[in-house]
């Protein structure tokens, strides 16, 4: 199923339904649910969901939910959820963007990286890799950031922008300086 411009309301294609504009209500596919610009409602597709622009509402694929722009809502995916911006709450073996806010559940890696670094929230992962600023807590088997407001649960932890002493610590960290 699919359009030039805009779908919207009940969108149910057998194998793929997409938009080459809009796509917004409930859309359902057995492999992608996809947008050239924005998605909005609930989506579900056996293996991607994807959108040019923005993914706004509850996004579920069998692999992975991605955007050229902002994931704004519940995303859950089996391998990845990424986006430039994610806002919400997003699960899947890994996760990722330049600035993630809410709550974030990757039980693989969790990664914030790229200009303007960000993460805002709660974030589980094996590998919390932040190369920027954590405002929250990450709790992982190893955590990584360049600058903390919160702290940072694990089995080893890492804070740049603390003093010598306080970047690498067992089971701790928070901002020292």
């Amino acid at each position: 199923m699919g359009a030039g411009e805009n779908l919207t309301g009940l969108n149910v294609g057998g194998l793929a339904a997409g938009a080459g504009e809009n796509i917004s209500g409930c859309n359902l596919a057995l492999l992608a649910v996809g947008s050239g610009e924005r998605m909005k409602g609930l989506s579900v597709a056996g293996v991607a969901a994807g959108s040019g622009e923005t993914i706004t509402g509850i996004t579920l694929a069998g692999l992975a939910v991605g955007c050229g722009n902002e994931i704004k809502g519940l995303s859950v995916a089996i391998l990845a959820v990424g986006a430039p911006t994610v806002t919400g709450g997003q699960a899947a073996v890994v996760v990722g963007g330049e600035e993630v806010r809410g709550v974030s559940i990757a039980p693989a890696y969790f990664a914030v990286r790229g200009a303007g670094a960000r993460m805002a929230g709660f974030s589980l992962s094996a590998f919390n890799h932040i190369r920027g600023e954590q405002r929250g807590v990450t709790l992982g088997i190893f955590n990584y950031a360049y600058e903390v407001s919160g702290f940072q649960l694990g089995l080893l932890n890492h804070i740049e922008s603390n003093p010598k002493w306080a970047r690498w610590l067992p089971i701790f960290n928070t901002r020292f300086n």
